[in-house]
């Protein structure tokens, strides 16, 4: 699992971080924004623990 575990918090940095900055040409709304940061630090909190590493060290990253 630590591929796919990987492979998904990596997509949804790239999303999130193409929405914040306009990569899709239109403008992140706040609730998508709050909802892929969301998902963004779940994708973390599963890579972390696919790595045998603590899931609240996650949240640091999740925040920016």
């Amino acid at each position: 699992l630590k591929s796919p575990a990987e492979d998904h918090y990596i997509q949804t940095r790239v999303i999130y971080d193409a929405c914040v900055d306009g990569t899709y040409g239109i403008e992140c709304p706040e609730d998508l924004k709050e909802d892929l940061d969301m998902m963004k630090a779940q994708a973390c909190a599963i890579d972390a623990i696919t790595k045998s590493q603590k899931p609240e060290e996650c949240k640091v990253e999740a925040q920016k």
